[in-house]
C-alpha cells in the first residue's frame, strides 16, 4: 500500500513541503522590510498583559506608543547616528509592530517604561473582564 502525504489546504503541494515554502517565503519577506523589526515578548496574566519589547537604538522620544480597540500599536523610527561606509548590517528607519489582545485592556491604565533598549508595557485588563470569586452564603 501506498503511503499517504498529508496535503496542504490547496490539495497540491504536499503540507510538509508548503510549510518549509511558507517558511522560506515569510523570512525573505522580513528581511525586505524598510525599517528595523521590534522584537517583543507578551505575558498574559489573570489581571493583565505585559509586552516587552527590544528597541535598541531608538530614543524615546523617537517611540509613540497607543492602544485602541484592543490593538496596541509600536511605531517609531530608529535614527542614523553616524555616516556609514563598507559593509553594514544595521538597520535604521520607521517601523510600526501591532498586537492585538484576545481580552479588552483599561486603556486609562496602561502604563510604560524603557530602560537600556527594552520597553516594558503594562496593560491592565478591564474590570468587566476579570473573574471574580463570589461567596456562597447559608
Amino acid at each position: 500500500m501506498k503511503a499517504m502525504l498529508p496535503f496542504s489546504s490547496a490539495g497540491l503541494v504536499p503540507a510538509h513541503f508548503d510549510r518549509l515554502f511558507g517558511d522560506f517565503v515569510g523570512r525573505a519577506a522580513s528581511n525586505l522590510q524598510a525599517g528595523p523589526r521590534v522584537r517583543l515578548d507578551l505575558v498574559e496574566t489573570d489581571d493583565a498583559y505585559r509586552v516587552v519589547a527590544e528597541l535598541p537604538g531608538v530614543a524615546r522620544e523617537d517611540l509613540e506608543i497607543t492602544v485602541a480597540d484592543g490593538v496596541l500599536t509600536l511605531a517609531g523610527e530608529k535614527k542614523l547616528a553616524e555616516e556609514r561606509e563598507g559593509y553594514a548590517e544595521r538597520v535604521f528607519g520607521r517601523f510600526e509592530r501591532k498586537v492585538r489582545f484576545r481580552l479588552p485592556v483599561d486603556t486609562e491604565r496602561v502604563s510604560a517604561e524603557a530602560k537600556d533598549g527594552v520597553v516594558t508595557i503594562h496593560l491592565p485588563k478591564t474590570e468587566a473582564v476579570l473573574a471574580r470569586r463570589i461567596e456562597v452564603k447559608g
